[in-house]
């Protein structure tokens, strides 16, 4: 089990075309949390995100679940929480990473990565084949 697991909501479901997050391995889940809070505010629609470690689904993040998580300890960048007084904290997109989005060219599918040096990733229904990384 890792920490991810605190981010998880069992009943949140896993769809075949929800949006995934393709997490480093060892990635600290504060960085896990920006990447999540990333794609939900680039997607107003984005219900859950499906979270993949090791090559494989450890489960879902509902966006009410992680609004909870967010509200309780906010999300964390660097050694300070967001807006903690440092001063330091801008607006707009985290810098310590870029998150790559590909998506299915026959159907809605997303998959984000904080990497972009391996093979586009396939999309969750076999037929549709590798993803195309988005500008």
């Amino acid at each position: 089990m890792n920490a991810y697991h605190l981010l998880l909501d069992p009943a949140a479901g896993q769809d075949v075309r929800a949006r995934r997050i393709v997490v480093p391995d060892g990635a600290p889940l504060d960085l896990v949390a920006t990447a999540i809070m990333a794609v939900f505010d680039e997607d107003a629609e984005c219900a859950a995100v499906t979270l993949v470690v090791r090559g494989l689904p450890s489960g879902a993040v509902s966006r009410a679940r992680f609004a909870q998580l967010v509200g309780a300890i906010g999300v964390h960048r660097g050694d300070g929480a967001v807006g903690a007084g440092d001063g330091g904290t801008l607006p707009g997109p985290p810098n310590r990473f870029e998150l790559f989005t590909y998506t299915c060219t026959a159907c809605d599918a997303r998959v984000y990565r904080l990497e972009a040096d391996r093979q586009p990733p396939d999309c969750a229904v076999a037929a549709h084949g590798a993803m195309e990384l988005q500008p």
